[in-house]
């Protein structure tokens, strides 16, 4: 398993009925890109690196020349910077964090602290394991480069990873990993074993029961607190 060191993988949530639906119906949303919060996820405008002897490869194997090789390279610069943003609003992806501490997360994304972070168990024979469907993100200031077209004139759909895996360094206190399927904008199966269930720093003793009650037949589930730590501005994550 790539990335050996991270075993386990965090969704900070909200205390509302999607996300007790994770724990009751053991069900995660696969999100759809443009209903994701920052405006330039999956939406990269790539800078084209394409070699000119590959490039004429690509036309002979592909036979879609227009007999100008200047009117070549602009179609297929255009399809770059349209075609990839279309096939990617498909996609679905169920976001985690490999951090459960990070108190604008808490604040973000669990109800200013109400809500909780669940814990899934990454290892090899689940999809949070697989490197093909879960990967980290990567920051950056700039949009990356692509090699759309290898030595021989193949078409590399590496683009699309990059597409779905890159996005701006101010997002990279989030240490984000992106479990993504074919289609978005739906229910599906959860894809790991869940180890614990960390109960935000404000979060309603009456929730935290009720959460105790629908994991009450998986004893093997551990119950954490987040805690602020005295005369810091930190969280500290202890078991109960």
């Amino acid at each position: 398993m790539e990335y050996p060191q991270v075993n386990h993988l965090y969704k900070y949530c909200a205390y509302n009925t999607n996300s007790l639906s994770v724990l009751i119906n053991k069900k995660i949303w696969a999100a759809k890109p443009e209903s994701l919060n920052d405006p330039f996820d999956c939406k990269i405008k790539f800078i084209p690196e394409i070699n000119p002897e590959a490039f004429i490869k690509y036309l002979k194997r592909t036979g879609i020349s227009t007999g100008n090789l200047q009117e070549d390279y602009k179609i297929f610069s255009e399809f770059l910077q349209n075609e990839p943003e279309k096939i990617i609003s498909k996609f679905g992806i169920f976001s985690m964090s490999q951090i459960n501490d990070n108190i604008l997360m808490w604040s973000h994304y669990s109800n200013q602290h109400k809500g909780f972070c669940i814990c899934f168990v990454r290892k090899n024979d689940n999809l949070l394991g697989d490197i093909t469907k879960t990967q980290p993100v990567e920051y950056d200031c700039n949009y990356p480069k692509v090699y759309p077209l290898d030595d021989n004139g193949n078409y590399d759909p590496s683009c699309f990873t990059k597409m779905l895996f890159t996005k701006a360094k101010d997002w990279e206190y989030e240490k984000e990993w992106r479990l993504v399927y074919d289609e978005g904008d739906k229910e599906l199966p959860l894809s790991a074993d869940i180890s614990s269930i960390i109960f935000g720093l404000k979060m309603a003793e009456g929730h935290k029961a009720t959460i105790r009650k629908i994991l009450a037949d998986q004893p093997d589930i551990k119950y954490q607190q987040a805690i602020g730590v005295e005369y810091q501005f930190r969280l500290k994550i202890i078991d109960l």
